[in-house]
């Protein structure tokens, strides 16, 4: 049940902010490492707008391709693993989908790519 939302909040909140982010950029590679347990990152092959993201977060590693607005679990680490951490993930993810979309508009902003 809570991979079924969070796959729903991955194709229906996260992915339309960080295309919308996206939009016109020239980057094609970014990523975030905040510690062991948590990053993401985003990666777009040259001269497409469809994207990839992979996102970790606790003993969870979520990944999206934009091309069929596909959502899988990449891997997770089965003795870390609990339902709280999906639970908090599902919570915070509309959060982090909206920090990863600033992120891209920043660096975009700088001319970095």
């Amino acid at each position: 049940m809570l991979n079924e939302r969070i796959r729903e909040m991955m194709v229906m909140e996260v992915a339309p902010g960080v295309k919308a982010a996206a939009f016109e950029s020239t980057i094609n590679k970014l990523g975030i490492r905040k510690d062991v347990d948590s990053g993401w990152e985003f990666e777009r092959p040259d001269d497409s707008d469809d994207f990839s993201l992979k996102i970790r977060w606790k003993s969870l590693h979520y990944a999206y391709q934009d091309r069929n607005r596909n959502v899988w679990l990449m891997g997770q680490e089965a003795e870390n693993f609990c339902v709280r951490d999906a639970f908090l993930f599902s919570v915070n993810l509309p959060a982090i989908g909206e920090q990863i979309a600033g992120v891209i508009e920043k660096v975009n902003n700088l001319g970095i790519s």
